[in-house]
């Protein structure tokens, strides 16, 4: 599985919840390339970027806070497929969570899930990586809904929550009201991350679908698929820090060393055994984000070169002109991708 790419079972309900609304799978594969053989193929991908494309494009039409529900509610421990039938088979919530955070980039590379105590109440909290569009920020939401309905599948449908997070500015009220019924919990809005909020006991509460022998079964399917489809390393880790980081401002490797545990002197050697450095990295990640931030014309090149982590616009144009050969406005106008290859500039 490719870095931003996510595992079709993943996708299945919000593609079925899109028929259902009246999409047809003609507009699906114009729009996206999805199509039913492919959606339907077990292991098979699709880009992160196109589900952020899909989330978005639902929200122009009438009733997507249904569509949404409709979507988070044909969710099972299935739909994430083997990441699932672990945390289904374990012994107690804790356990499950501990399970999804440590093997579901095996089925989805779109986001990261970290669970932290916060006094009486646990928050699993979500970095979900590439630019932060609307359909990514929706999609965030919708993820947090997923677990409500993930948690509440384990535990039952009284499974309390606390509270979810929206990275969004402002919901509005015909999003937050049904949603908010569903989780029966209110959502605050503002947050650099999304979440949910879970109360701190939830976690050690015993599942009733806990199975032992299927537990270790799928839990042994999960560590032997681990090392070789997860073989994204320090390289990797880096990334998704930088990606996490970026219109924050330019990351350097000491802060991205210090926020993975690490001295920077020591994850320079890490990276170099995976023939890596920080700056090519960040350049990459700098280079990737340009030219998808650059085809939403509703983004300015001021806009993009703050999200890129440049404190003016002229160090975003040199370092464009460098890696395509080009000025942002005349990739803007071109509409496609330039000549230049960017994995040999740097």
């Amino acid at each position: 599985m490719a870095e931003l790419d996510i595992d079709v079972c993943n996708v299945r309900p919000a593609y079925e919840a899109s028929l259902a609304a009246g999409v047809t799978e003609a507009e699906l594969e114009a729009r996206l390339g999805w199509t039913a053989a492919h959606i339907a193929q077990d292991g098979a991908t699709v880009s992160g970027a196109s589900t952020y494309a899909h989330m978005d494009w639902m929200a122009t039409r009438p009733g997507f806070a249904e569509f949404v529900l409709d979507a988070v509610s044909r969710h099972t421990a299935n739909s994430l497929g083997v990441v699932g039938l672990a945390c289904k088979t374990a012994a107690f919530l804790g356990e499950a969570m501990a399970r999804h955070g440590r093997y579901q980039e095996l089925t989805n590379r779109t986001a990261r899930y970290d669970a932290k105590l916060e006094g009486e109440t646990v928050c699993i909290e979500e970095t979900r990586f590439g630019p932060p569009t609307l359909g990514s920020m929706l999609l965030s939401d919708y993820a947090a809904l997923v677990a409500v309905q993930l948690i509440r599948t384990l535990l039952g449908p009284d499974a309390p929550v606390h509270s979810l997070r929206s990275r969004r500015a402002e919901l509005p009220e015909q999003h937050r009201a049904p949603w908010e019924a569903f989780a029966k919990a209110p959502i605050e809005a503002g947050h650099d991350k999304a979440a949910i909020v879970i109360p701190a006991a939830l976690a050690v509460r015993p599942l009733p679908s806990h199975d032992l022998e299927l537990s270790t079964y799928f839990h042994g399917i999960l560590q032997r698929q681990a090392p070789e489809q997860s073989e994204l390393g320090w390289a990797h880790r880096v990334r998704a820090m930088i990606e996490q980081r970026l219109s924050d401002g330019t990351p350097t490797a000491e802060t991205v060393a210090r926020a993975l545990g690490v001295g920077a002197r020591s994850l320079a050697r890490r990276l170099e055994e995976d023939d890596e450095t920080f700056s090519a990295l960040l350049s990459a990640v700098r280079r990737q984000r340009a030219t998808a931030l650059l085809r939403d014309e509703t983004v300015s090149q001021a806009e993009v070169a703050f999200l890129l982590g440049y404190r003016d616009q002229a160090s975003f144009y040199r370092a464009f002109r460098r890696w395509f050969g080009m000025t942002p406005a005349a990739y803007r106008r071109q509409g496609a991708a330039p000549s230049t290859d960017p994995s040999q500039s740097s």
